[in-house]
């Protein structure tokens, strides 16, 4: 009994199973795998923080190639946006504002919130640097509406620091840069804190704190050279040495001086510099003659397609004038077959009325005939016997006579 239930359920089930084995396999030979671009952007992130262009670029443009590749849109944009960053990195905006243009065009094809926010987050950069530091807010508070990972949030409280600096609204940049110092972020801890120091530095600085901001300033360089920030060293050995100077401390101010000149005049430095600028023109270059070429290719398809286009308009302009005149000649046709049965009703009806006539005339003479023989068969038949009386009695006596 059970087995009979159980095999009746299964019975069942066996259309609904089929039927999403089968969606499965569709689903299977249509989805296209994407690649996880995730870590490309680590690495070219964990580059970029040690300063490391050249290579953080190298990857980048790997990224970007995998993702054209796969036709992955989405990861096509995440790449120009850490392109657009890596040349601010360099201090290359217009590179950043090509890259950034090129994220726009893309962005305005798809619904993609993540890839909006980072948009708006390097547009507030630009505007920041530009002086537009109450334009650079707003739009960076419009980035934070459209995503809240964590990372992106923490790097959104470091620019709106720097951008409060600048506006010396001194307690909203301390707040927001105390709280980087103490991050818990799972990819630029050590980086977002080294930062946050040196705006901490900054800002005391500024409000003539000068020992709070040496102390800052000693916090920021030994994050940047445990974790290898070369860019952050630079910029603490610059600071330092002229917080020194303001407290008296020459000694201290002199050793960050010669350190900073160290590092300016060190071939590593100088040679850093070249190939960063090289790769940076080189990888720039490379994707705008690709850029180039592909145009040329989508002009080409749109001439093409042009002369297709033209082609098809002349056959379906010829196809509609058949068919236009194949439509008159049927009109005109039926027309005259309208005019014909016209016609042809109308002598249907006069040939019709002539029979009727005719019919009419036929019995006419009929009923004529017959009434006039009726009449005269009756006298005829006497003046008949009459004569057949007179010849049998006449015939013997002329005979004689003769």
């Amino acid at each position: 009994m059970r087995k009979t239930y159980f095999h009746k359920n299964l019975l069942n089930l066996l259309p609904l199973i089929i039927f999403l084995l089968v969606g499965m396999s569709l689903y299977s030979q249509d989805s296209v795998p994407v690649r996880d671009m995730h870590p490309y952007f680590d690495e070219a992130r964990k580059l970029r923080n040690q300063n490391k262009i050249d290579l953080a670029l190298e990857t980048l443009d790997k990224a970007a190639e995998e993702a054209e590749k796969d036709e992955d849109i989405k990861g096509l944009i995440d790449c120009y946006h850490e392109l657009a960053l890596l040349y601010l990195k360099l201090d290359k905006e217009n590179d950043t504002q090509f890259y950034w243009d090129r994220a726009s065009v893309l962005l305005s094809d798809i619904a993609y919130p993540y890839g909006d926010a980072i948009h708006k987050y390097i547009e507030a950069i630009l505007l920041y640097r530009a002086d537009q530091s109450y334009q650079a807010l707003f739009m960076l508070n419009e980035a934070k509406q459209l995503n809240n990972d964590r990372n992106f949030f923490n790097n959104i409280l470091l620019t709106e620091a720097m951008v409060y600096l600048k506006l010396e609204k001194y307690e909203s940049a301390a707040k927001n840069l105390n709280s980087l110092v103490v991050n818990t972020d799972i990819y630029e801890k050590d980086y977002l804190a080294t930062r946050a120091y040196l705006g901490l530095a900054e800002l005391n600085f500024k409000t003539e704190n000068f020992e709070e901001s040496a102390k800052n300033g000693e916090e920021a360089l030994t994050l940047a050279n445990n974790n290898g920030f070369f860019l952050e060293i630079r910029k603490a050995n610059d600071f330092l040495s002229k917080v020194y100077s303001h407290l008296g401390a020459y000694q201290k101010a002199w050793a960050n001086s010669q350190n900073l000149l160290e590092i300016q005049d060190s071939l590593f430095t100088i040679d850093k510099v070249k190939v960063e600028a090289k790769t940076a023109d080189k990888i720039r270059d490379d994707y705008k003659t690709e850029l180039i070429a592909r145009q040329d290719d989508t002009i080409q398809e749109l001439r093409e397609s042009q002369n297709r286009s033209e082609l098809t308009a002349i056959l379906t302009a010829a196809f509609l004038i058949i068919i236009s005149l194949l439509a008159v000649s049927l009109y005109r046709n039926n027309q005259i077959k309208l005019k014909t049965n016209d016609l042809l009703q109308t002598k249907n009806r006069e040939l019709q009325v002539s029979r009727d006539a005719a019919v009419q005339a036929m019995e006419a003479k009929t009923n004529f005939l017959s009434t006039v023989s009726h009449e005269l068969r009756t006298p005829l038949y006497a003046v008949t016997g009459l004569t057949h009386l007179l010849r049998k009695k006449t015939l013997p006596i002329i005979k004689k006579i003769i």
